[in-house]
């Protein structure tokens, strides 16, 4: 794997089996803060609960989990279970200067590096956090445990809606609401519009959170109403119900790889058409005046 200078100056990694990096080159620790812990801790105000509860999905280089430990030193007591596929990338990030952005953690961190041993469970504890690290696949990782735990915050970050679709179905969608706390919240770097469709097809309510990196901002998703968070824009919530865009990834059987979820995603999408359904780039053609 491949080291790469973000941005902001702080370290992420190429992956070779999805062909993306781990964050967004603009900074792989604002990422981490920006889209996940902040909108998800402070701004919801889930920090102020006595104890939290985490489900890190996508653990990766552990910049998300460092995040939120950070802002939740010394205040509250953090309980994350993360998971994570690829076994590699864990021993890899122990190369990272992790500890020069978050301090705080640096004690969990070295517990972990010094406990790896290559197993599929990691139980590390400090006097404010205690991280269970799982290593497998999130589908069968989470419908494994034999009392549904309840979370009161949830990190999606998965690589992209093309390359890692399985977490992007909206089965797995339904599965993590399934797990959220009713006043809890799902915070995703992701506002592809398979994954908003997937959402509100879940009886979710969605909001988006903002931009870090690019144009437009992740997505904050919950049992409830949220007045702290914006509403979806206008504009691309009309296109996206006016287009493919209302469609979503299907894997009700948890056991589709990448390719076959997209094979039934273009099925799907042929479908839609061929009952006079519009592409987005036809919508945009028509409505480019408008817009």
């Amino acid at each position: 794997m491949k080291t790469i200078t973000t941005d902001d100056g702080s370290f992420t990694l190429h992956s070779t089996k999805y062909g993306e990096a781990f964050h967004s080159l603009s900074g792989a620790r604002t990422e981490s803060f920006e889209k996940f812990a902040r909108p998800g801790l402070i701004q919801s105000g889930i920090i102020n609960k006595a104890d939290v509860s985490l489900l890190d999905i996508g653990f990766g280089l552990g910049y998300n989990s460092g995040a939120a430990i950070e802002l939740c030193s010394q205040q509250t007591k953090l309980n994350i279970t993360a998971v994570e596929m690829d076994i590699s990338i864990i021993p890899a990030s122990f190369k990272l200067p992790q500890s020069e952005y978050y301090q705080n953690c640096e004690n969990i961190f070295n517990k972990l590096k010094n406990k790896w041993c290559e197993t599929n469970l990691y139980t590390i504890q400090s006097e404010d956090v205690e991280l269970s690290l799982l290593i497998g696949d999130a589908r069968k990782v989470l419908t494994s445990f034999s009392i549904d735990p309840v979370f009161d915050l949830i990190f999606l970050d998965g690589f992209s809606t093309k390359q890692n679709t399985e977490l992007w179905t909206l089965d797995f969608i339904n599965l993590l609401l399934k797990l959220l706390n009713p006043n809890g919240l799902i915070l995703t770097y992701s506002s592809a519009y398979p994954v908003i469709s997937a959402f509100f097809e879940a009886g979710a309510f969605v909001y988006q959170t903002k931009p870090q990196g690019r144009t437009s901002g992740g997505l904050a998703i919950g049992h409830k109403e949220w007045d702290c968070f914006d509403t979806l824009d206008t504009a691309r919530e009309k296109e996206r119900l006016a287009t493919t865009g209302c469609l979503y990834y299907r894997d009700p059987t948890f056991t589709d790889d990448n390719n076959m979820i997209l094979e039934q995603y273009r099925m799907e999408r042929d479908r839609y058409l061929a009952a006079g359904g519009s592409t987005i780039k036809a919508y945009r053609k028509k409505n480019r005046n408008n817009m």
